[in-house]
């Protein structure tokens, strides 16, 4: 009984469990979340621990792949608050965008979606009065 309380107190704070990758190239560090052995989603899949910093500035890539897994999905609110973010280029390997991931990106002015991308999150681009295409 006692395995099983702490068993049940424990599951909310394993499903909030994100990693942290800093990308080589640009030093940029991402928060990502292991969807499985082979794929990850930039962000916590919450809203609550966005991709990256909400101080990061200019143009960015998402990587095609971090530690190994492909990125799949953009997280919910994953570049939330991101105001000076001007530029997003996502990967060919992502094929979802969740709801409210550039809320609040004030800043930007374009982003680049591949033709592989099949589902775009409620209010995806919500307060985004930058962007021109």
């Amino acid at each position: 009984m006692k395995k099983l309380f702490m068993l049940i107190t424990l599951l909310p704070l394993m499903a909030l469990a994100y990693e942290t990758w800093t990308d080589p190239s640009t030093g940029i560090q991402w928060k990502y979340t292991i969807q499985s052995h082979e794929t990850v989603l930039v962000g916590d899949g919450r809203g609550e621990n966005p991709a990256v910093n909400s101080t990061v500035k200019g143009a960015i890539t998402i990587p095609l792949a971090i530690d190994g897994k492909s990125v799949t999905c953009i997280g919910e609110g994953a570049f939330s608050d991101c105001s000076e973010l001007a530029s997003v280029a996502i990967p060919t390997s992502v094929v979802s965008v969740g709801s409210f991931a550039f809320r609040n990106c004030s800043g930007l002015k374009t982003v680049t979606i591949p033709q592989n991308v099949t589902s775009v999150g409620k209010s995806a681009f919500l307060n985004c009065s930058g962007l021109t295409s």
